[in-house]
């Protein structure tokens, strides 16, 4: 019997251990951020307010302001987890990787002024 124990233990446990991880509990990676929109939140810049981004096909790109300006001087890219994006002729670059659910990351511009952001997905009405 004593031996019985442990080769049960084996036969359950190994197989447990050794199941491959459901799809639906795997971490997963960033969403294509083409034609979506995300809000942005600049932590330490208090002219900027929200801003929301919206990230088009071919690496363009347009964001509005709070008050209402839009802009489409901007190019994306994303590769994998981490996003990169630039406005008004590199005026402002942004560096941001996603973590659970949003993008975080820092920001700067040629006056050398630097602060950290986070997107977060407006869902589509």
């Amino acid at each position: 019997m004593s031996r019985v124990v442990p080769l049960v233990l084996l036969v359950v446990a190994v197989p447990a251990v050794a199941a491959p991880v459901p799809k639906s509990l795997k971490r997963t990676g960033a969403p294509s951020l083409e034609g979506t929109t995300w809000a942005g939140v600049h932590e330490g810049v208090s002219d900027l307010g929200r801003i929301e981004y919206t990230f088009l096909p071919d690496g363009k790109m347009s964001y509005k302001h709070a008050n209402g300006s839009t802009y489409t001087q901007g190019s994306w890219k994303q590769e994998g987890n981490k996003l990169y994006w630039e406005c008004n002729d590199k005026y402002a670059e942004f560096d941001l990787e996603f973590r659970d659910g949003q993008f975080e990351g820092n920001a700067k511009n040629v006056t050398k002024k630097q602060w950290k952001i986070t997107l977060t997905p407006i869902e589509k009405k």
